[in-house]
């Protein structure tokens, strides 16, 4: 459904017929590998890969997630901090000096 959607929105941005496949040039990607951690790497974990995509799909994946976040966004975990906008290491910090805080309120309860 979603990849019939793609080529929906792909085939009205250039005003042809519906696409029966994405070109290769648009799903292809590139996988580098640098070396981050040694100067002299000795094993594989010493390279940090790259991976380059191409400007379509990225700008597909930008629609995907404008559309699909919102939806997603109550079914998430409260607790959750990572990938989200707007909440970072303070906001989870504070979160859970809160709730240690609430629990030591309570009667017979130690940390």
């Amino acid at each position: 459904m979603l990849l019939a959607s793609l080529r929906f929105v792909l085939s009205a941005s250039f005003g042809r017929a519906p696409l029966q496949f994405f070109p290769l040039a648009f799903v292809g990607e590139c996988v580098f590998f640098f070396d981050s951690k040694n100067k002299h790497p000795k094993v594989l974990n010493d390279y940090r890969p790259v991976l380059l995509t191409s400007l379509v799909m990225k700008y597909f994946e930008r629609l995907i997630k404008k559309e699909f976040l919102p939806h997603s966004e109550p079914l998430l975990d409260p607790l959750q901090f990572a990938y989200r906008a707007g909440r970072g290491v303070e906001d989870a910090t504070a979160t859970l000096l809160n709730l240690v805080l609430k629990h030591l309120e309570g009667s017979k309860t130690h940390a």
